[in-house]
């Protein structure tokens, strides 16, 4: 995520908790429609969610959507429950909301499978940027070319090795951006690691030097999940 854009969603993020505080001990305004009271905080909550869920959308991030649209979901759930007319405002838990999309996500991740290499190993690619959602991932890095030179892994297991590493000289970047999942490098015993991650809330793990000159630096962001580095021969 580029930087500017990280810095939006922190704003956009902090702006929704301290709405949502307010929203609970009734200060913020509220309206009336045909679905009921909507508080200040719905409104512009659910506009936030509806311009990322567009952009998900154009992006085909299709289990991002699902997600975004339980959370619109839970906010306007009594909204839902007035304009339909039913006796009860809690139209279902949110516990069992989350369970049944999280099953839903995994279920069309194995139904319909990201694009793949020859090679049989799954992963999304755009250019030189690897996704991975949910599940098992691998991805391949060509030392020759050091695409992909991005990896991004939300909610799954990701396990990255290097192609080809004779032909790497040294000084490569490669950014990661990891979210609630476990991402490995597999790393070539005489490179030496450089690991410059922002962790938040998770775990990141580089071995010691090898002596050896050829430096790869680790960059990016770790979020609620972990990072390590793993030497292997070649």
């Amino acid at each position: 995520m580029k930087k500017g854009w990280k810095i939006f969603w922190g704003l956009v993020l902090i702006l929704m908790a301290v709405l949502l505080v307010l929203d609970a001990c009734g200060i913020l305004l509220s309206f009336k429609s045909i679905f009921g009271e909507l508080s200040l905080f719905a409104i512009i909550g659910g506009v936030l969610l509806v311009a990322y869920l567009l952009l998900s959308l154009i992006k085909g991030h299709f289990v991002r959507i699902l997600f975004l649209l339980m959370v619109l979901f839970m906010i306007f759930e009594k909204n839902i429950a007035h304009f339909l007319k039913l006796p009860n405002e809690n139209i279902i838990n949110n516990w069992l909301l989350f369970f049944s999309v999280t099953l839903v996500a995994i279920g069309i991740r194995m139904i319909f499978p990201e694009r793949h290499r020859e090679n049989g190993v799954h992963f999304s690619s755009h250019g030189s940027k690897a996704e991975g959602d949910f599940g098992r991932s691998t991805v391949y890095v060509d030392c020759a070319t050091f695409q992909p030179d991005v990896i991004e892994n939300n909610f799954g297991s990701c396990l990255v090795y290097f192609e080809n590493p004779d032909a790497y000289e040294g000084g490569g970047t490669l950014t990661l951006e990891n979210n609630f999942g476990s991402l490995t490098l597999h790393v070539p015993e005489g490179w030496n690691v450089r690991m410059e991650i922002e962790n938040n809330l998770g775990s990141a793990y580089a071995p010691k030097d090898s002596g050896g000159e050829k430096v790869l630096y680790v960059r990016g962001e770790n979020n609620l999940g972990s990072i390590s580095v793993k030497r292997v021969k070649h």
